[in-house]
């Protein structure tokens, strides 16, 4: 699947990571996950290398993965 944006904000499911199959998501370019509890993103992150834009607004997070860093198209990060 060649997803370009997905929304997972304000979900009702409580994450506390992102599902792992998403950073196989390789085409997304939008991800917005505000306001949904997550604690911890993976190293696997560095996979999503079309990302142009990582909502993680009002989340737990309290380190980034240094795997963001590899993100080359990434422009936006909120």
């Amino acid at each position: 699947y060649h997803f370009r944006s997905v929304d997972l904000s304000l979900n009702d499911y409580n994450l506390s990571a992102l599902p792992d199959d998403l950073p196989l998501l390789t085409h997304l370019m939008n991800l917005d996950v505000s306001r949904s509890r997550i604690r911890m993103l993976p190293p696997t992150i560095s996979q999503m290398q079309s990302l142009i834009k990582l909502d993680l607004t009002a989340n737990l997070l309290e380190t980034l993965p240094p795997q963001l860093g590899l993100l080359s198209k990434l422009k936006v990060l909120t």
